[in-house]
């Protein structure tokens, strides 16, 4: 009878650790050894049934003390059976009567599902052998907020046969992780058995990016997997050269390697590999960066296994990316699978001009946010005497300011495309997030007069799902159409990509839902598409959506054109740098309350030069730090009405 006591009490400890969690592995060991266990899972409809272990030959009445309802017990055997009708929890106990009139009780829950699915499949390498004691895990996907969380990892290992099955007692989103051994990967790139890389259904490196399957009745679920072998990375060589459209070659420009634009990158990770040119802003993702030397030679390593795109820029000349680009959003795609030479740059000069183009871009939590700034030249004025200018890239700094100098008379537009988990937008006055060029503001410079206090804000990026929406952005004559930001957005997700050479782009991580889709690139009419629908239950995981778009004049005959008249101008502090003292002036287009305000790289108030009633015109305010301040970088605002202009300034003690 004590045996009977203890092996109740071991039963019960062990299925209440069970019933935990709502995945189970299906065993394929039959070891008769053991005294079975009470199933802990049910099927509505099926019969259930358990005997109550006791020793061989014992007597003793078995009687139900907590049961569900239509469950019974053989009062001499100690059979139970049950045919459940709901699904749920249910607890059973049962009281065990000896002969010798001693009791003890045996006590376990029960599960109660509508159906047991079944996840599997096999796993081989890239040579299509079968591969042993790979470990499969399943995670279930629960969205009791709007944060998704995962549930505990159900396990098993593939056979001598590569083949694994894992039983699911509930319904859901699952995903499938394959992994080489016990860990996923230790913090060096090794991984054991043959150094195989672990991948997430379907072929992700990250859950981030995997395929949900949804079990939802008996039928299996078929989930093969193909593991690559660890590839290290190779340092590979760019060679080429830099010279003016002259032919010459350009000594002291540099040449950089940044990683091409994408939205689920991590912006603290991109700003960690950069550095910031002090003409051109803050380069993010960094692969590699040299300068030309005396006859514009350069040569630099970078990784492979990478997309790279490769800018040259000097002061004096326009930023230029690979094959004669000027905007990032167009810029050619570098995958390097050896060392490669003949990347060359034949950069343009400045156009002689005398206005700048200056501003910050921020969120709407009014954080800096680091960014590609893209200046797209409209229709001259018509007094114009210079020709229209080409499109513009510069790179925010750490702070999200921004630049442009030498700027032609004309109307412009203004696109940010940020770094990190931000959607692309243009600047519009008191707007966030605008994504289409039509209806952003146009900045107009006339006069030689600069245009400051520009602020772009942009959105963030939302998208944690499998899903993916892909196709091509086509002409009117069929061929790609490259630079083209494609954005989706559903009531759950917000998320974008841009177009390669051949017209094609993808946007990957969304969540389930029915989805709109817009195109958007300066020179062509927008196009909007609410077919694309991602629904796991249907098994549309990729969603295919093309586009043929019109080409539309560019012209500075617009409605709206930011009413940022050139009188409103904050200029540069002088000297900069400066010690002890540094004199800044601006303009005001009209009587009003202006601050003055100066920052720290921290975005901390340091002091408050003016707050009040000014006049329109010129003033000039003298900055006196004195010894409260250390060296550094520092940030001074200026903001009148609903215009805000800022500019940054270097204390050297």
């Amino acid at each position: 009878m004590k045996r009977i006591l203890i092996l109740g009490f071991v039963l019960f400890i062990t299925v209440c650790s069970f019933t935990g969690t709502q995945l189970f592995a299906q065993s394929t060991k039959d070891d008769a050894s053991l005294i079975a266990a009470p199933p802990s899972i049910a099927i509505v409809g099926t019969e259930y049934k358990f005997q109550i272990p006791i020793d061989t030959g014992a007597k003793a009445l078995f009687k139900l003390t907590r049961a569900p309802v239509g469950m019974t017990i053989d009062s001499s055997t100690g059979i139970v059976k049950w045919t459940p009708t709901l699904k749920g929890m249910y607890n059973v106990e049962v009281r065990i009567t000896a002969s010798s009139r001693k009791t003890s009780s045996y006590s376990w829950t029960i599960q109660v599902v509508n159906f047991i699915g079944t996840i599997k499949g096999v796993v081989k390498n890239e040579n299509s052998e079968l591969l042993k004691k790979i470990l499969i895990s399943v995670y279930k996907k629960v969205s009791t907020t709007a944060i998704n969380t995962y549930s505990t990892q159900l396990s098993a290992y593939t056979d001598s046969v590569g083949a694994y099955s894992i039983a699911i007692a509930d319904s859901g989103e699952f995903f499938i992780l394959a992994n080489p051994g016990p860990a996923p990967m230790l913090m060096l790139p090794i991984y054991i058995n043959g150094y195989y890389v672990p991948v997430w259904y379907i072929d992700s490196p990250t859950m981030a990016g995997a395929t949900a399957v949804l079990v939802k009745n008996a039928t299996p679920i078929i989930a093969n997997f193909i593991l690559k072998k660890y590839q290290p990375p190779v340092p590979l060589i760019i060679t080429g050269t830099v010279s003016g459209s002259d032919g010459k070659p350009i000594a002291g420009a540099t040449v950089v390697a940044s990683k091409t634009l994408s939205p689920v990158s991590n912006s603290s990770a991109a700003v960690s590999l950069s550095f910031q040119d002090p003409g051109f802003g803050l380069f993010c993702d960094v692969g590699g960066k040299e300068k030309t030397d005396s006859l514009g030679h350069y040569m630099f390593l970078v990784v492979s296994g990478n997309s790279y795109v490769v800018a040259a820029c000097k002061e004096g000349y326009i930023l230029q990316y690979y094959n004669g680009k000027s905007n990032v959003l167009e810029a050619d795609k570098i995958t390097l699978k050896h060392d490669t030479s003949g990347i060359n740059f034949k950069l343009n000069a400045i156009p002689v001009a005398k206005a700048k183009v200056s501003g910050i871009v921020v969120d709407s939590a009014k954080a800096f946010v680091a960014a590609r700034v893209i200046l797209y030249p409209l229709a001259p004025q018509p007094a114009a005497l210079i020709p229209v200018p080409v499109t513009r890239t510069i790179n925010t700094d750490s702070l999200g300011i921004f630049t442009f100098t030498a700027v032609a008379n004309g109307s412009y537009k203004l696109q940010v495309v940020p770094s990190g988990k931000y959607m692309p937008a243009y600047f519009k006055v008191n707007n966030c997030g605008v994504n289409e060029a039509k209806n952003a503001d146009s900045i107009i410079v006339k006069d030689d007069q600069n245009v400051s206090g520009l602020v772009v804000c942009v959105k963030k990026v939302v998208a944690n799902g499998g899903g993916k929406i892909s196709g091509k952005v086509i002409n009117s004559n069929g061929s790609g159409i490259c630079g083209v930001v494609v954005a989706a957005q559903s009531q759950n997700s917000y998320s974008y990509g841009i177009t390669e050479n051949d017209g094609s782009y993808e946007i990957i991580d969304l969540d389930p839902g029915t989805y709109t889709a817009l195109t958007d690139k300066v020179g062509y009419a927008s196009i909007i598409s609410t077919a694309p629908v991602i629904d796991y239950a249907m098994g549309l995981f990729n969603s295919e959506t093309n586009f043929t778009l019109t080409e539309q004049a560019t012209t500075s005959v617009e409605t709206s054109t930011s009413t940022l008249p050139g009188s409103f101008v904050l200029f540069g502090n002088y000297p900069n740098p400066f010690n002890p003292s540094t004199q800044i002036s601006f303009t005001l287009p009209s009587d009003g309350v202006a601050s003055l305000r100066i920052f720290n790289i921290l975005g901390q108030v340091v002091t408050t030069l003016i707050d009040g009633y000014m006049t329109a015109g010129k003033h000039s305010v003298l900055f006196e730090p004195g010894s409260g301040l250390s060296s550094g970088v520092y940030i001074y605002e200026l903001k009148f009405k609903d215009r805000v202009a800022v500019n940054k300034m270097i204390l050297m003690k």
